[in-house]
């Protein structure tokens, strides 16, 4: 393994009630990365170390005596401490992997492990979380940004994207999750609709043929669309515009279009059987969560704006 450069400024705590394990991912880490490393033989220890010491990311074991890795977690949750952590376990259950990640954890890690997979999860980890908080020290000063991504035409980078929009707008107004939700949600329904109806050119009877036969009917029909290369050439392209009062959101396909002047006649009538469906409803949500909503002439453009709560807005100046 190459050594990287050392940064001697960084502090990883390892705790586990196994000293063997603490003594060779101690090793390995400074050997290899060059970081400081403490280690604590259980929660309760390594709560005492995470208070009197500024620690860069915590390695811990699940099971552990007096406080084990999930109660250390919760306790790490409750002070609301912004720390990376990955959780090593010799049980590999998957319910704790799940509740470790709901709690905070970055990763998850299986015992027996190979220690330069370690290495290579932290020197990760650290430059993510590095990352992260330089985008955060600077988001609060930003009053306003512009940005234009063009992603190719395959679902896989859909959640990526309304990922990439809520992270930005959050920072930049620093708005609770809930907050959040109407935007997130407007965004993939934009985007799921220039993907399939956009560019696929899938009509809404031919999606609701395929999802009676079950959703992985029709994920392989969007598999198999997208191989055809001539939507292959074609792209997604998402505008963001940020300032301290509003975010719009413009999704542009490169399909034909439709008639937007009729497009919400049929939602006067919408019950609640219909909205249920795993298609059709994009648009009445749209419309529904957000302050605005406009498409250009040929109607293969969406926008929609939503204002920032006037109470976020006041806190700020």
């Amino acid at each position: 393994m190459i050594k990287l450069v050392p940064d001697l400024n960084k502090r990883i705590l390892v705790a586990d009630d196994e000293e063997l394990i603490r003594d060779v991912i101690s090793y390995k880490i400074q050997r290899h990365l060059g970081y400081q490393v403490l280690e604590a033989e259980d929660g309760v220890e390594a709560l005492k170390t995470l208070e009197a010491n500024n620690i860069d990311l915590l390695i811990t074991d699940i099971r552990m005596p007096k406080m084990d890795g999930m109660a250390l977690l919760e306790e790490i949750k409750a002070k609301g401490w912004s720390l990376p952590v990955i959780i090593l376990t010799g049980y590999g259950q998957i319910e704790d992997a799940i509740k470790a990640i709901k709690l905070g954890a970055e990763a998850f890690m299986k015992k027996p492990f190979d220690t330069d997979e370690v290495i290579t999860l932290v020197e990760s980890i650290i430059s993510g979380f590095e990352e992260r908080e330089d985008a955060q020290a600077v988001m609060p000063f930003v009053r306003s940004q512009s940005t234009t991504i063009k992603i190719p035409n395959n679902y896989t980078y859909l959640r990526k994207i309304v990922n990439y929009v809520i992270c930005v707008t959050r920072s930049t107004w620093e708005l609770a999750k809930e907050d959040l939700n109407d935007l997130k949600v407007a965004t993939y329904e934009a985007l799921l609709n220039a993907f399939e109806h956009g560019n696929l050119r899938i009509e809404k009877k031919k999606k609701a043929d395929f999802l009676q036969k079950g959703h992985l009917e029709y994920q392989r029909y969007l598999l198999e669309q997208i191989q055809i290369e001539e939507n292959q050439r074609k792209s997604i392209t998402v505008v963001l515009n940020l300032d301290t009062v509003r975010v719009e959101v413009r999704v542009l396909d490169e399909g034909s279009g439709f008639d937007h002047h009729l497009v919400y006649q049929d939602y006067d009538v919408l019950d609640a059987e219909t909205f249920m469906r795993a298609y059709g409803r994009g648009l009445y949500l749209i419309k529904s969560l957000m302050d605005e909503v406009t498409f250009n002439e040929l109607g293969n453009a969406i926008s929609f704006v939503k204002f920032r709560p006037r109470k976020s807005f006041e806190s700020s100046e």
